[in-house]
């Protein structure tokens, strides 16, 4: 929030047509008798370095190419004299009107923003650190944007139960009973998936290309919740929405970070933070639950360790040596800044459900059933219990940057600047997010993590003249994210490749052991990006023109493959002679596959009967994959000052990806595909190609203003900003890597998905004929009948890069110096959307009828309620299972309207607050970098999936406000104790993510998932629909509370912070799994499913929690109250 203190002074109108690094001011001295022609001015900043200059004939002028930061600008004319403050934001053009004619003391009238800006929340260092930021993370201020969401504590679609078996990841059950968390960088805008955001540094890319997230913190793998230095950042900005052509942005949100560099003087700050487990509130949710030879206990864990925080910046001017006796130095600057966490930290591992161990009489009496005694139930549960305890974890974090100025005359100036990140924490709890207290895995099951992060770049700007130059950037990054595992526990099976254990999740009881999917990744990714970037600047009179290009070379390296120890899912339904996942668990480890020739599902009266798990999932082939991508684009803009108040920006941006050829076709599947039929089928041999991604940009500020009796400009009416801008996205590399491994060949990747029912030999097995059961696992490759089972992706031949139309209008108003007032209006078109089905799936020949029993009572959920779908059966290519089609049919539209207010320096306040109403509809699209095996209900009609986004947010409303204490009156000691406090708060408040009504059960094809319709897709009640539910409002109160000292040169300050003060319990996630499919009562009846209530649950005999029934509330930023302490020092 820009604070402006002046004389006189109005800002007309700030637009941004800056170089990503720089500001420009551009105004004009006005007074009695009208303009003043040839005006003395003097543009000085804080840090010392003046700027003197003359207003042209008419009285204006324009200074390009500004370092970004506070300036006092002072006019003089003919006895004349006024002076003004302002903060000149980084890449925008700020315009003001210098009144001479006023007396010292006159009013004061900001206005913030650009004129591509609907609303932007911006953070200079000073407020970094009087803001409550949680571990300095300073990213989570992205939240006080209005149109910004934490996209981390949206549920995913079809969370829960339900999706087990419908999520592609062999690693869904695994989500779905442990709450791991994602980092803190998941920050959602418009519906648009986080994917869709973008990250800069000093006007460079600061993403990683893989999962479309930030370095070092990308969401989906290992990661950290921040990877930047805070005290290197200047100047930290979330922008709703920008229409300059330069920016590169795909629709989403956008954040800035522009660093800090050396001044004329040595300056620096150190701190030290510390945050104990003991100090924290207790998590409802933290439940310990413990099982001793048939006896039960609970009890609430509170988070354990500490974690210490600290670090130091400095900047100083650089002596360099004349290069011969007659020319002047040139001027030099460096600035850098080093940051260190580390965490000691204690995890219990739990099941998640604090009746996890507590048996039922119905499923008591079905284990006997099963033939399986009341000694070796206790066994196994103990079995279970010893699986579980109290883990002591560290964890390291360290970020560092240095940047070198150097201005080498006149014409030209160079900035250097190195930043670098590296973690080491626990794989299995998101670093400064494992002081949760519980994880719902096995000790053994919780890894390591690393990540390496370094960033070299330059920026050369040359002056040709004073109107005319250009600025070249070059950057070359580098990244690494490992995720490995540790050796399984002596007691558990390691019978996978390499010595590790098959995971094992029940379901939905809440506990997973074993070996995670996704550990095992040496290098996912090991990223390289070369980026060049080159922008030419020309002012003609009223013109800004800039014109650029910019080209990126990346290089991704994976050496990864999820699921290479294979997992085993017990997650039954209650039909059909079966209790839930714990009961089918227990069964498999009594009779043991080396113990008994069979199973004992659905009983050992059965012919034939099985083992009981559910699903056995395990991923084969080559590991390592190496791939390169091309990015080029480029851009044209005008800036142009139509007259006075009134300011036009138009432009175009292209945007194109070269994509790597295919690496390992599969020539007997694409002929295979090729006889469906299908226009839109794809195939393994070919990649899309997307080249008319032009996108226009056009923006207007205008700024009326009443004329006074001299014929000088007032203070305007108001100001108006209206924009337009086609963005266009870019297919993650995750998704690109998935196409190219995916082809189901021995000689990429196969991931077979096999039933108690498939007739295969357990490798472990070779003394009698048995099948498949626990604990088997494949050490090589698998045989032909589990390979039929195997799934591969293909790339829709009509596929296109996401497109999305955003256009926004504000209207915002002055009142007097201190208060302002923003009401605005947004809206997103986005098009082309990614969106997966199967399509080996052959045409419904007939339909199959249900019935609700049971249900809320809400229309489409009544009890008795009819409704039919298509069902599919069949197979057309039957030697393989699921093969998704990545297409682009989704759309999804967003509407919003915002309402701003703040108060500037009034007696020490600083506030702003906003509240929007927002709207996203789509046809669920991909969210994250992965595809999804089959994220339609019907394969052949997407119609089904429209609905709220999962991201849409409806009501958000923020706040922050920083209030300093004056110097207070009285003797020394009093005075001293009273003065120089400062309270910094932030709030935010708003809507619950969405869910759906869950559907658990149904048929399946080989190698798909359950489904009502057998299609293996999305598993939510077609009658109402998507995410037409809603978690409980999530708000959280954070507080700064910062004591002052001052000596001599040096300042000193003390603070304590406290996050979720109120400890409001926002929740994360409940349970989904609304209802199940059960038997007709005759044949031709319709199917019954049905409701989970806690009333049908407790008939059933389960544990599973009813349906809505509250199960986290740690994801994201809203968490138990935490609480730290600190001290910091400048000079």
């Amino acid at each position: 929030m820009a604070l402006l203190c002046a004389l006189g002074l109005a800002v007309a109108v700030s637009a941004r047509a800056q170089g990503p690094m720089d500001a420009a001011l551009r105004g004009r001295v006005v007074g009695t008798g009208g303009r003043f022609a040839d005006t003395d001015l003097t543009l000085q900043s804080t840090a010392g370095v003046a700027n003197s200059f003359h207003t042209a004939r008419d009285g204006t002028f324009f200074l390009l190419r500004l370092q970004p930061g506070a300036y006092t600008l002072t006019g003089t004319f003919a006895g004349h004299r006024a002076s003004a403050t302002i903060l000149l934001e980084p890449g925008e053009i700020a315009e003001i009107t210098l009144d001479l004619s006023r007396d010292s003391g006159a009013g004061v009238f900001d206005q913030s923003g650009g004129v591509e800006t609907l609303a932007q929340v911006a953070h200079a260092s000073d407020e970094l650190s009087l803001l409550p930021v949680s571990s300095r993370t300073f990213a989570a201020l992205d939240e006080l944007s209005p149109l910004s969401v934490d996209a981390t504590s949206a549920a995913p679609e079809g969370s829960g139960a339900a999706d087990l078996e419908t999520d592609p990841q062999p690693d869904g059950a695994a989500r779905a009973t442990s709450d791991e968390g994602l980092a803190a960088s998941g920050l959602s805008e418009a519906g648009l998936a986080i994917t869709a955001s973008g990250q800069s540094l000093d006007g460079l890319s600061a993403m990683q290309y893989f999962r479309s997230g930030p370095r070092g913190s990308a969401a989906g793998g290992a990661a950290s919740t921040a990877s930047f230095a805070q005290g290197a950042v200047q100047r930290f900005s979330a922008r709703s929405l920008d229409y300059s052509a330069e920016s590169s942005g795909s629709g989403g949100a956008s954040t800035s970070i522009r660093t800090i560099r050396g001044g004329p003087a040595l300056h620096g700050s150190a701190f030290a933070l510390l945050r104990d487990g003991a100090w924290s509130a207790t998590n409802p949710f933290a439940m310990v639950t413990h099982y001793s030879n048939g006896i039960v206990s609970n009890s609430l864990a509170r988070p354990g360790g500490e974690a210490w925080i600290f670090g130091g910046s400095a900047g100083a001017p650089l002596q360099l040596a004349r290069a011969h006796h007659h020319a002047a130095p040139p001027h030099a600057w460096i600035f850098g800044s080093l940051e260190a966490q580390l965490h000691h930290d204690q995890l219990t591992s739990t099941p998640q459900l604090a009746n996890f161990y507590q048996l039922t009489s119905t499923q008591s009496t079905l284990l006997a059933v099963r033939g399986v005694s009341g000694m070796q139930v206790q066994q196994a549960l103990n079995y279970l219990d010893s699986l579980t305890g109290v883990i002591h974890r560290s964890a390291r974090r360290l970020n560092g940057f240095l940047r070198v100025d150097l201005s080498a005359g006149p014409r030209d100036q160079l900035a250097l600047t190195y930043a670098a990140h590296r973690l080491n924490s626990p794989a299995g709890a998101a670093f400064g997010q494992s002081s949760d207290a519980v994880v719902a895995r096995g000790m053994g099951s919780v890894g390591d993590r690393t990540v390496s992060v370094d960033a070299v770049a330059a920026h050369w700007l040359h002056r040709f003249t004073s109107a005319m130059d250009n600025e070249a950037s070059v950057q070359w990054s580098h990244e690494l994210n490992q995720e490995s595992p540790r050796a399984p526990l002596a007691q558990e099976p390691a019978i996978g490749p390499g010595g590790y254990a098959p995971q094992v999740s029940i379901a939905p009881e809440g506990f997973a052991y074993g070996t995670p999917p996704n550990l095992g990744r040496n290098a996912y990714p090991e990223e390289t990006r070369i980026e060049v970037h080159e922008a030419f600047e020309l002012r003609l009179h009223t013109h800004l023109l800039r014109a650029g290009a910019s080209w990126s070379r990346i290089d991704d390296r994976t050496d990864s493959i999820n699921n290479a120890d294979g997992s085993f899912s017990y997650n039954s339904a209650t039909t059909n002679g079966y209790a839930g996942g714990l009961v089918d668990w227990i069964t498999d480890y009594a009779y043991n596959v080396h113990a008994y020739p069979n199973g004992g599902c659905p009983s050992v009266y059965a012919s034939p009967h099985y083992f009981c798990f559910h699903t056995f999932t395990q991923s084969f082939g080559e590991q390592q994959l190496e791939l390169a991508v091309h990015q080029v684009s480029g851009f044209a803009q005008d800036s142009w000052r139509v007259r006075d108040g009134l300011v036009l920006n138009f432009g175009a941006r292209y945007e194109y990806t070269l994509l790597p050829l295919p690496q390992a076709p599969n020539f007997a599947l694409d002929a295979a595909l090729a006889t469906l039929g299908r226009s839109d089928a794809g195939a393994t041999a070919t990649m899309p190609e997307d080249r008319n991604n032009v996108g226009p940009r056009v923006s207007v500020a205008w700024s009326p203003r009443p004329r006074t009796s001299s014929r000088s400009a007032g203070r305007p009416w108001f100001t108006a900003r209206v924009g337009y801008g086609v963005f266009y996205g870019r297919t993650p590399g995750a998704t690109i890597a998935a196409a190219l491994t995916d082809t189901a060949l021995p000689s990429s990747i196969e991931r077979v998905r096999i039933r108690p029912t498939t007739i295969t030999q357990c490798p472990q097995v070779t003394t009698v004929s048995q099948g498949f059961g626990y604990p088997c696992d494949y050490t090589g490759a698998p045989p032909a009948a589990v390979v039929q089972t195997t799934s591969a992706l293909v790339i829709s031949s009509h596929f296109r890069e996401p497109a999305i139309q955003r256009a926004s209008l504000t209207v915002e108003h002055s009142f007097g110096g201190h208060l302002w007032l923003r009401m605005g209006y947004a809206m997103a078109n986005a098009t082309q959307l990614a969106t997966t089905s199967d399509i080996n799936i052959a045409p419904s020949t007939t339909t199959k009828t249900f019935q609700l029993q049971g249900g809320d009572g809400r229309i489409g959920v009544r009890n008795g309620e009819i409704f039919s779908l298509p069902l599919y059966t069949t197979r057309p290519i039957t030697q393989y299972g699921a093969v998704s089609l990545l297409s682009s049919h989704a759309n999804e539209t967003f509407h919003a309207g915002t309402l701003e207010a703040g108060v500037r320096a009034w007696h020490g306040l600083t506030a702003h607050g906003s509240f929007a109403f927002s709207r996203a509809i789509d046809y669920n699209p991909q969210q994250g970098a992965t595809p999804r095996l089959n994220s339609q209900l019907d394969p052949f009609r997407i119609g089904y999936d429209k609905g709220l986004s999962s991201l849409s947010l409806p009501v958000h409303v923020s706040g922050a406000l920083e209030y300093r204490t004056g110097r207070a009156n009285g003797a020394g000691p009093l005075r001293a104790i009273l003065a120089d406090w400062t309270i910094g708060a932030i709030a935010i408040a708003g809507s619950g993510a969405p869910f759906s009504y869950g559907i658990y059960g149904g048929s399946y094809l080989s190698g798909g998932g359950d489904s009502i319709n057998g299609s293996g897709g999305a598993v939510y009640l077609p009658t109402v629909g998507r995410n037409t539910l809603r978690l409980s409002a999530k708000s959280r109160v954070d507080l700064r509370v910062t004591k002052e000292f001052h000596l001599h040169k040096m300042h000193f300050e003390a603070f304590a912070q406290a996050f979720n003060l109120a400890n409001s319990v926002s929740l994360s996630r409940v349970e989904t799994r609304a209802f199940l499919v059960g038997t007709p009562a005759t044949a031709g009846a319709p199917t019954p499913l049905i409701f989970q209530d806690a009333a049908t649950v407790a008939s059933e005999g389960v544990q599973t929690p009813a349906f809505g029934t509250p199960l986290s509330s740690t994801t994201g930023l809203s968490r138990e109250r935490q609480i730290e302490i600190g001290v910091r020092i400048q000079f």
